[in-house]
């Protein structure tokens, strides 16, 4: 089956010696280059090349004026709107956020060819009518408001004038010209013959322009589209094409060339649904491979076409590494690269920087870029990580560039590029090329030929900012630099090198125009996706547009349903891919074109609707095990020699892989900076301050008088505290002042506490924070093993010794006492009273005492605290035995040494608890 471009090549080539006078519009370059191949094919000699245009650069060549780019643009619509705003204009960064809304308003008007007057002088009334008021004077905003619609028109003129000054234009203003000064072009090509190729929808000046060169009778129009959605009155694909046949003067006396009945006939159609979009890429790899592998030629007549182009990367990423050669038309977005996002967040890092400097999570969150990774190693040592590391270390909240400076860093070159001052936007550019020029010879270095072509390109946009930032002063900061800096990202792509020819095609749907192919593939055929939904950027309403003639949503839905249809009436294979997860990000449900495919009784029989899923093995959940090897069983040793103590064992009592990794392999939770007060850290402080608070009453008895004294230095002592937690912070603020105020509100109480109890009691205070460690040698286990542990406070309560521990939580009585004595290493709810026994193990060895008590403070809920450990017949009884004698110390003793053993012996695996 013939292309449609070979059909036109056809047509054109019947009879003629040369395509010298010649001129053929086309509605995109890509398919002039297409067109071109097609033409030598036909001659079958070597001739002239025919002048083939895209319908834009066409315009242009009417026109005569140049393009200019959309900076160029939005930065004379601000010139013309501080002219007719003098008093009171918006800074740049705050007009761009309507800017660039009416600069696509009115490139619609003018490409339409609205009178600019009748649409403005609609939206005042519109805009009137919508702030109507019961009092008769309006207030000064709504004034405002409408003063801001009345200015529109004059705003439009001026900025107009402004352009054809300078023989520049926006889309919308070299069509409305074109029209203008067609007649002269006319005149200056009377001797060429003009073809107009493969378009649907025209815009009005398009229409215009195409119509007055086909009544000068040396012109001929090919549509490209099917008699079989022409003639159905209600089929989109076929809306603009049935407009233009019934109402063009043209088809008065002539039938349309071009439609033809291609897509009623035999082809296969696979409808797949596929779980999100990488997904989708991942079942496109698999059927490339099978195309490869079946009929390679096949790939030289394959296409695929991405209808979100963002998924480009996952499917270069899926692509079967034996695929031959593959050409990419849409190029890739530059905003879309690793670098343009390093500068992203270089942009927002001094953006979000204030008085106390740069937040520490926004600061680090940069340095592990992994750009900013490889500008700061050099050799083995990363300068980023060290920089991390230095700030987790000291706990800093806030950094500033002396910070950096005190580190002493080599890299010093890099580090004053990324980190000094850039208040000026000027300064950035200039430290941006510096920062290129830096990160191109290490990319050089690591041969990444892709990465080279994007610093290249970055480079260029870097340098068009900076001319631009000459031309028009009105960037004052980095935070309108950036919203510049978007705006030149988002025309930018990196081009990719192939053949149009060969190869599987990758493209985005615009791309595919007069474009066929044997085997279509074209993914996320989702709602909100193909077609793209009714979200309109724009300041004209919706009945404004219907009646002005402007395009609308329905419009806009009709161009893609004409794309969709297009390309599929040749293939003969067609293979459609669709989200079955729709989400916000990753557009809607099942495209309305797909249940259209599926409703049409004349495609049905050719059909194949599937959902496809990946595979996903079952996990087990049997619970991991790790054998004990010589090098585990060393290790084992070494702790036992260093000392077990009560957290290291009551570990292994809650989970034996929690053990292995914590104490055998070392690996613990990352430290990180603590931004606000965690747990952990809230009872050390508590931990500290109480063994500062009661040191000047070791081996002395408490008095009330001398715990009233120590209760007036609580705030002070806590605001040091503090201060060294969160260096270079003056003020407390957020969660951190309320924790400070609660542990001075517990730490007052418990003083209270303390100060009545000592009104009637005597408590003479023996230790604080004693550490203890001990030999102690275990029959079967021949190497040494030691205890060790650290007994917050031990004191004598009326001649009674008690060993006690502080807790910042809630401690029930159950977690302390027991009735049987396995469940001590059994039960890991009770690794309270395993802790107090080993507390008073310890202390009872090195000072000879028995008959002690242990018991648990709660800082939290002080009343009836301590919660002291004890011994019970039965769960429910309520007779207890609370003092520890020789008998309970050699109870525990027994259980204790059961424990070691266990986790000594290299034929008991460590078995992952999974209750």
């Amino acid at each position: 089956m013939s292309s449609f471009l070979q059909e036109v090549a056809r047509e054109v080539c019947k009879g003629q010696d040369d395509l010298e006078d010649f001129l053929f519009v086309l509605p995109s370059k890509r398919a002039g280059n297409f067109l071109k191949s097609c033409l030598a094919k036909e001659m079958g000699k070597t001739i002239f090349a025919p002048e083939v245009y895209g319908i834009e650069e066409f315009v242009q060549e009417i026109s005569g004026q140049v393009s200019a780019s959309r900076i160029s643009l939005l930065f004379t619509l601000y010139e013309a709107y501080l002219e007719l705003t003098p008093d009171d204009p918006e800074l740049y960064d705050s007009f761009i956020q309507w800017g660039s809304t009416l600069l696509q308003d009115f490139t619609e008007i003018d490409r339409y060819l609205v009178p600019p007057e009748k649409v403005f002088s609609y939206l005042s009334a519109v805009q009137e009518m919508n702030h109507w008021a019961v009092a008769p004077e309006k207030t000064t905003m709504v004034q405002n408001y409408l003063d801001f619609w009345e200015k529109l028109h004059p705003l439009y003129n001026r900025f107009n004038e402004k352009l054809i000054e300078k023989g520049e234009g926006h889309q919308g203003l070299l069509y409305k010209q074109a029209v203008h000064k067609l007649p002269d072009y006319l005149q200056k090509t009377k001797d060429k013959r003009f073809v107009f190729a493969g378009f649907n929808a025209l815009n009005e000046a398009e229409s215009s322009i195409i119509q007055r060169i086909l009544q000068e009778g040396k012109a001929e129009i090919f549509w490209d589209s099917d008699p079989y959605f022409i003639e159905d009155d209600i089929h989109d694909a076929g809306l603009f094409l049935r407009e233009y046949f019934t109402h063009w003067p043209y088809y008065s006396t002539r039938s349309p060339r071009g439609p033809r009945a291609n897509f009623i006939q035999q082809k296969e159609f696979r409808i797949v649904g596929v779980p999100k979009q990488v997904s989708q890429a991942k079942y496109i790899g698999n059927i490339l491979r099978e195309i490869e592998e079946d009929a390679p030629e096949a790939l030289n007549k394959t296409a695929l076409i991405l209808a979100d182009e963002k998924l480009l990367n996952p499917i270069l990423n899926a692509l079967p590494p034996t695929i031959g050669p593959v050409n990419i038309t849409m190029g890739y977005p530059l905003g879309d690269t690793t670098i343009a996002g390093l500068f992203l967040q270089w942009m927002d890092l001094f953006i979000s920087q204030d008085r106390e400097g740069w937040y520490f999570q926004y600061f680090t969150e940069f340095l592990v870029h992994p750009l900013v990774q490889l500008l700061l190693s050099r050799s083995a040592e990363n300068e980023a990580s060290v920089i991390r590391e230095t700030i987790i270390a000291n706990n800093v909240l806030y950094i500033r560039s002396g910070d950096l400076d005190r580190m002493e860093l080599k890299n010093t070159q890099v580090i004053d590029i990324l980190f000094s001052d850039k208040k000026d936007p000027a300064k950035f550019l200039q430290d941006g090329q510096a920062l290129l020029k830096v990160l191109g010879n290490r990319i050089e270095d690591n041969a990444d030929p892709i990465a080279v072509q994007e610093s290249v390109l970055l480079s260029q946009v870097l340098q068009e900012l900076d001319r631009t930032l000459k031309l028009y002063p009105y960037i004052k900061d980095i935070k309108a630099l950036k919203g510049l800096f978007l705006e030149q990202l988002r025309t930018k792509h990196l081009d990719f090198i192939g053949s149009p020819t060969q190869g599987l095609q990758i493209m985005g749907m615009l791309e595919s125009r007069n474009l066929d192919f044997d085997t279509v593939i074209i993914t996320s055929v989702n709602e909100g996706i193909l077609p793209a939904g009714k979200t309109v950027n724009s300041f004209i309403p919706f009945d404004v547009k219907r009646e002005l003639g402007l395009p609308t949503y329905k419009e806009k839905d009709a161009v893609y349903t004409y794309h969709f249809y297009r390309i599929l009436q040749r293939a003969k294979k067609v293979i459609l891919c669709y989200n079955t997860e729709p989400d916000v990000l990753e557009g809607g449900e099942k495209s309305r074109l797909i249940y259209q495919l599926t409703t049409d009784p004349n495609i049905v029989p050719y059909i194949k609707q599937e959902i496809a899923s990946p595979q996903v093995p079952l996990k087990t959940t049997s619970p991991l095990v790790v054998h004990k090897d010589s090098w585990v069983l060393e290790k084992i040793s070494a702790l036992a020699e260093r000392g077990f103590s009560p957290t290291v064992l009551t570990d292994y009592i809650r989970d034996p892989l929690v053990f292995f990794k914590r104490h055998i392999l070392n690996i613990d939770d990352p430290e990180e900076v603590e931004e606000s007060l965690e747990v952990k850290t809230f009872g050390i402080l508590i931990h500290q301050a109480l063994e500062i608070l009661y040191t000047p009453f070791l081996g002395q008895v408490l008095t009330p008088e001398g715990l009233a004294d120590q209760k007036k230095k609580i705030r002070p002592l806590i605001t040091r505290l503090m201060s060294q937690i969160y260096p270079g912070q003056k003020t407390l603020k957020g969660k951190n002042l309320i924790a400070y105020e609660v542990i001075i509100k517990y730490l007052q109480r418990f003083l209270d506490l303390e100060i009545e109890q000592s009104k009637g009691h005597t408590i003479r205070l023996l230790a604080l924070e004693k550490r203890i460690k001990q030999a102690y040698p275990i029959p079967g286990i021949a190497k040494p093993v030691a205890l060790k542990g650290t007994v917050d406070r031990v004191d004598e309560f009326d001649g009674q010794v008690r060993i006690l521990d502080y807790k910042t939580g809630s401690v029930k009585a159950a977690e302390v006492e027991i009735v049987a004595w396995d469940s001590l290493i059994l039960d890991k709810h009770k690794n309270k009273a395993f802790q107090l026994l080993c507390y008073a193990l310890l202390y009872g060895r090195e000072m000879a005492v028995e008959g002690m008590q242990a018991g648990i403070i709660s800082i939290k809920s002080p009343q009836g605290s301590p919660m002291t450990f004890a011994t019970k017949s039965t769960p429910r009884s309520k007779t207890k035995e609370s003092v520890i004698s020789g008998e309970v110390i050699q109870q525990f003793e027994m259980q204790l040494e059961e424990l070691i053993k266990e986790i000594s012996d290299p034929q008991i695996p460590f078995t992952e608890k999974t209750d």
